[in-house]
């Protein structure tokens, strides 16, 4: 490619690049990403929260978690989790004593997860219903939504760098990785690019 043959090509990029950013849709979606990131990051919450709101918040939640028979339920479940786990060896399914076992263990697993399911749906409800009383922009709110974000963020995070991996290694068998030239140049840029995003 001659140096003519580059410089129109940089100035029909740049014409490309102008033109699309002068469109009502995108400048309009532009904005709207720029706004979800200020109200994600760093706008207060529009609703403010008196200290006695706050009190009653917390009794709620507390309420909630102290709910009567609950901690005995789950503990409960849980020895029986690690009792129908006992026997889930490795290819436990294939191997017809240990499948046996726990076929046999697994109805004490089920109810006593079914009584602690109750009583927890209970607990989630009396939180729900504190949270309803200071309001979807309150701070605790905005708060719970942003923490949820982040956590839904860290989670993706980590599922791409899962992904990125996985993608490494199985190309490097194709045959435009084998092949020396451009097409391994532009894999090894490739694999830099997507974990330098990731990571």
């Amino acid at each position: 490619m001659s140096q003519q043959q580059v410089a129109m090509f940089e100035v029909d990029l740049g014409r490309v690049v102008v033109s699309t950013l002068r469109k009502p849709k995108v400048i309009v979606g532009i904005s709207l990403w720029m706004l979800g990131l200020y109200f994600c990051l760093y706008a207060a919450a529009p609703v403010p929260v008196t200290p006695e709101m706050e009190q009653a918040y917390y009794n709620a939640l507390e309420r909630a978690d102290n709910l009567p028979g609950l901690a005995a339920a789950e503990s409960r479940m849980l020895r029986a989790q690690a009792y129908l786990n006992e026997p889930k060896v490795w290819f436990w399914y294939f191997r017809s004593a240990y499948r046996e076992e726990v076929y046999r263990r697994q109805p004490e697993y089920d109810e006593a997860f079914a009584a602690f399911d109750v009583l927890h749906q209970q607990r989630l409800a009396m939180q729900q219903e504190a949270r309803s009383k200071l309001g979807v922009f309150s701070d605790f709110a905005v708060g719970d939504a942003r923490q949820e974000f982040w956590s839904l963020m860290g989670n993706s995070k980590s599922f791409a760098k899962r992904q990125t991996f996985w993608e490494t290694i199985f190309s490097l068998g194709r045959d435009e990785v084998i092949d020396c030239g451009l097409d391994a140049c532009y894999c090894i840029l490739q694999w830099s690019s997507s974990l330098m995003v990731t990571y």
